[in-house]
This record gives C-alpha cells, sequence and structure tokens, in this order.
C-alpha cells in the first residue's frame, strides 16, 4: 500500500506540472510521501487557478489527484457552457473539499450562488475554511446532508480517503476500512427549496455511487446537468433509463463524466 501511495504521489505530481507552481508541488509531494510512510498531518496550502486552498495532509496524494481532476483537467467543464458564469446558481452535490465549490463561487460572482453539500463533516470543514480562504464565504452556503431518494437518515461510510465516503458501504469499503456516520437526507426538491430556489443553472452531482437516486430530479431542476458515473454501481445504462441527449468522456480512472445536452 505504501508503494502505491507514492506511485499516485509522483502520478499527481507529474500530471499537475503547469497547472501548480514548482515551489507548492514540491511541498505537496513532500507531504504526499510523508503521509504515505503514516507520519503526515496538519494540512499544506497551495494555490492553483486563482484560487488558495487547505487541503489536509492525511488526504494526500488523493486530494492532490482530485485538484488535478476539478482544477487542472477541467473535468466539470469540458463541454462547452458548462464553466460556471457571472450570476449562477450552482449545487454542488458532493463537494468534498470544496475545490469546485469555490472555483464556482469565483465565477458566479458575487450575484452567484453556490451550494455546496458535503454530508461528510471532516471534508465539510474544508469547505467552510476554502470559501473563507478565497473570500466566498458570503455566497457559499453549505448544506451538511446527503441528497437521496427521500428525507430522513441513512448512514455515510467514510474510508480513509474522504472522496470515496458512500451511502453505499460496498462502494465505499472498496477504498479501505470504513467509519460509519448518521446523517441526515433530504431529495433534491427539498434541498432547494431550503436554500430558496426552485431551480439552479447548473447541478453538479458526484456522488460516490449514488447517482441513480438523484439524477431524474436533476435533470428536472437544473439548466445543465453533469455527472461523474461509477461503474459498476452507476453506469451508462443510467443516462439511457434518465432519457436524453448526454455527451460523455471517460476518464484514465474509470469513471465517467457526462453531460446533459
Amino acid at each position: 500500500m505504501r508503494e502505491a501511495c507514492s506511485r499516485w504521489a509522483r502520478e499527481a505530481w507529474r500530471l499537475s506540472a503547469g497547472c501548480i507552481g514548482l515551489a507548492e508541488r514540491s511541498a505537496l509531494l513532500k507531504a504526499s510521501l510523508e503521509n504515505c510512510s503514516g507520519a503526515g498531518g496538519g494540512s499544506v496550502e497551495v494555490s492553483v487557478g486563482g484560487l488558495k486552498l487547505s487541503v489536509p495532509v492525511d488526504q494526500l496524494p488523493e486530494a492532490w489527484l482530485n485538484i488535478v481532476h476539478v482544477l487542472c483537467a477541467g473535468d466539470y467543464w469540458l463541454a462547452p457552457g458548462y464553466r460556471p458564469a457571472s450570476g449562477w446558481t450552482v449545487v454542488d452535490l458532493g463537494a468534498y473539499l470544496g475545490f469546485y465549490a469555490v472555483y464556482a463561487a469565483l465565477l458566479v460572482g458575487r450575484r452567484g450562488r453556490v451550494v455546496a453539500v458535503e454530508p461528510n463533516p471532516w471534508a465539510r470543514r474544508f469547505v467552510y475554511e476554502n470559501a473563507a480562504l478565497n473570500s466566498v464565504d458570503d455566497r457559499v452556503e453549505v448544506d451538511p446532508r446527503a441528497v437521496g431518494r427521500s428525507a430522513g437518515y441513512a448512514d455515510l461510510y467514510v474510508p480513509p480517503f474522504w472522496g470515496n465516503s458512500s451511502l453505499l458501504r460496498g462502494y465505499a469499503e472498496e477504498s479501505g476500512e470504513v467509519v460509519r456516520v448518521p446523517v441526515r437526507l433530504a431529495t433534491l426538491g427539498e434541498l432547494l427549496a431550503d436554500h430558496g430556489l426552485r431551480s439552479a443553472d447548473l447541478v453538479k452531482v458526484d456522488i460516490e455511487g449514488c447517482e441513480r437516486a438523484v439524477l431524474a430530479d436533476a435533470v428536472r431542476a437544473a439548466r445543465r446537468v453533469v455527472v461523474e458515473l461509477h461503474p459498476p454501481w452507476a453506469g451508462r445504462e443510467l443516462l439511457r433509463e434518465v432519457g436524453g441527449r448526454w455527451l460523455v468522456y471517460e476518464m484514465s480512472t474509470g469513471q465517467l463524466v457526462a453531460y446533459r445536452l
């Protein structure tokens, strides 16, 4: 496992060239390798894409690879018209550490809004922190619930890499031993209403295998929907079930990013 961790760190180093400055890449590499050896702790700050980001060391190098995925590769705005714009309302289902939510908040400006939905309490702390670091906490509304088919309560299963936290225990356990965290559930319609919204300009869905529970609602609620799918838990068959036209990109990790056309 330590060897694989070090390999991922060096892959993140390679992929982030030209996106993150050399000094900060070096700091991320050092922190990642320390965490791979079991000695990591605290957080490291990195600048990327005009953002200042606080990243927990115990989430490296996976969090670094997530930065590459979200901010360097721009996987959520590969399709034309999907980069958030001034005045938009954006709903981020599965905000993780807030990388996408904070960048979207910069783009939508003071007339826009971002609802960042993150049920994992440890990850959610960094959504608040990163919003404040970038002075966009006035337009980022953080919601602690998970979104599903109905309101109520459920268990969130949190593995060592928080980005793979899921309501599906089997999915989360693929990433290691899990911690069970009781969370509140809301439908997407209820969540929007609680934030004073009837619709959104863009909904981004990345909820680790649970996409089937919310995608149809997202299509009804938003002008644009981008979803990260996680086969075999949710794949192209879900797009066929929801219907409509989709533009699909396959990522090197095996996940799919699909855009509603």
